[in-house]
């Protein structure tokens, strides 16, 4: 059961990852949600880990994902950098799908339905 601290070690990586780019996102006005986002995430990792490590080494082991973690410490540490970071860009990728998908398309085929609200445009409504 050597892949199972690579396992943990992998978890635990990911998640500090993730946890602290989400933490510096939070900081940033325009990506304060998506950084939330992720340092949730992150705790998800970390929580699974520790609750339930058995189960996470049984599913790994039923789907035969064990020799992805039959590696050096050092090399599964980038693979949980590698794979923080994908996870961060695919979820930012669906962020601006949506945006395109409500702003852009939904916009277009129904503009008397969904109108983009601008600045000007609430400020002469407050008045």
């Amino acid at each position: 059961m050597e892949y199972a601290e690579n396992i943990r070690l992998f978890m635990i990586t990911g998640g500090i990852t993730m946890f602290l780019l989400g933490g510096i996102l939070c900081f940033i006005a325009l990506t304060f949600r998506y950084g939330v986002l992720c340092t949730l995430l992150a705790n998800i990792l970390f929580v699974g880990i520790i609750v339930f490590p058995k189960q996470i080494n049984q599913f790994i082991t039923n789907y035969q994902m064990i020799e992805f973690f039959n590696h050096d410490p050092s090399v599964i540490r980038v693979k949980a950098v590698i794979a923080a970071l994908v996870v961060m860009i695919f979820l930012w990728g669906l962020r601006w799908l949506k945006h395109f998908i409500i702003e852009g398309v939904f916009y277009f085929l129904f503009p008397n339905v969904i109108k983009p609200q601008t600045v000007a445009k609430l400020k002469v409504e407050k008045s």
